[in-house]
């Protein structure tokens, strides 16, 4: 009985020590547990997919086009990122009516968030003017062959600079508004990594922005989303009269739709410009918000004055102009827009006598 009494003390003993051992292992795994380790993206070292809205250039115009637009975001990218790269490498599969609006080349050498911040730096292509230097130069030699007057010579150069100054525009509001579509949160700031210099912020006339004294300076300022550059259907209306203002009938050739109510085709181009054209040199115009507008189609109602060949104003007030969803935006109903313009036309001219004459 003693033996079995010292036999069992012993196992107390050991046991003891035992549940000490593993208590004192215990205490330092959990030390190493409150570690401030890093926390760790369950999505780290994996690509992944989202939907986002993305706004690419409607081809030569100063508006935007929104896109619905499945992107994957790399293992080693934030979505940030995924959505500058979408954007810089061209417009969707199948996508109507929109270009890229980057300069062959443009990268993005940096994406850095900083609180709301979202700092982008892209490289020298984004400022390419090689399109304006070539126009330059080709006008500068029909200018002194006496090729072109000195007016036409002006024109060229305007037309040129305004358009290279649209696309830079395009291209800014497009990152912009893609980016704070997808996160409200933030604002967006661009820089140009530019040759010899560094990364710069952009200034204002490089995107021929007038500074109106508003701004603090010439440097352009965080952005947030931009809602006066989306392609609303009185800004598609806009497109044309301000295209029929200039004579310029092959801008606006797709912007009217392929098809409208009854199955009418658009003509094709030479009786589209003819079509237009007879209706006579358009003088003036004043657009106005969508009387009404739905998914699939709209209504703008404009104001006009356009001259014949005799010289005579004849003036159109509230013409509606109808306009379908069709290839990412709306477009005008060809033949209704026809139809609008010469039953106002009518009803105008004949009201006339009974208002005291024409003004």
């Amino acid at each position: 009985m003693k033996r079995s009494g010292m036999t069992l003390l012993a196992f107390l003993l050991a046991a003891s020590l035992l549940f000490d051992g593993c208590s004192g292992l215990r205490s330092i795994r959990e030390d190493s547990v409150q570690e401030n380790l890093p926390q760790i993206d369950p999505e780290a070292g994996t690509a992944r997919d989202f939907t986002a809205t993305m706004y690419y250039w409607l081809a030569n115009e100063p508006y935007l086009v929104p896109i619905r637009h499945s992107i994957t975001v790399g293992s080693n990218e934030s979505a940030e990122d995924a959505i500058v790269r979408t954007l810089l490498s061209g417009v969707p599969p199948l996508a109507e009516n929109v270009k890229n609006a980057f300069p062959e080349g443009t990268e993005a050498l940096d994406i850095t968030r900083d609180g709301s911040i979202l700092y982008i730096t892209l490289s020298e292509e984004y400022l390419d003017d090689s399109g304006l230097r070539d126009e330059t130069e080709n006008a500068e030699q029909l200018l002194s062959k006496n090729e072109i007057t000195q007016e036409v010579y002006d024109a060229r150069i305007a037309n040129a600079t305004e358009a290279l100054y649209i696309q830079r525009r395009a291209g800014l509001y497009a990152i912009v508004n893609s980016i704070t579509a997808y996160d409200p949160s933030v604002r967006v700031m661009l820089s140009v990594n530019r040759k010899g210099v560094g990364a710069e912020r952009l200034r204002y006339d490089e995107i021929g922005i007038v500074n109106t004294g508003e701004a603090a300076s010439s440097l352009l300022e965080p952005m947030e989303f931009q809602d006066g550059v989306i392609a609303t259907p009185d800004h598609i209306v806009e497109c044309i009269f301000r295209r029929m203002q200039r004579g310029e009938f092959e801008m606006i050739y797709e912007l009217f739709a392929e098809t409208e109510n009854g199955g009418m085709q658009k003509p094709l181009y030479a009786d589209f410009e003819e079509q237009l054209s007879s209706l006579g040199r358009l003088a003036s115009y004043t657009v106005h918000s969508p009387a009404s507008q739905n998914a699939e189609s709209a209504f703008v109602a404009v104001d006009l004055e356009l001259v014949d060949a005799t010289g005579a104003v004849q003036r159109i007030t509230g013409a509606q102009l109808e306009l379908k969803s069709e290839g990412n935006i709306y477009r005008v109903s060809f033949h209704a827009f026809l139809a609008a313009l010469s039953e106002t036309k009518v009803q105008a001219e004949d009201s006339e006598p009974q208002n005291g004459g024409a003004a």
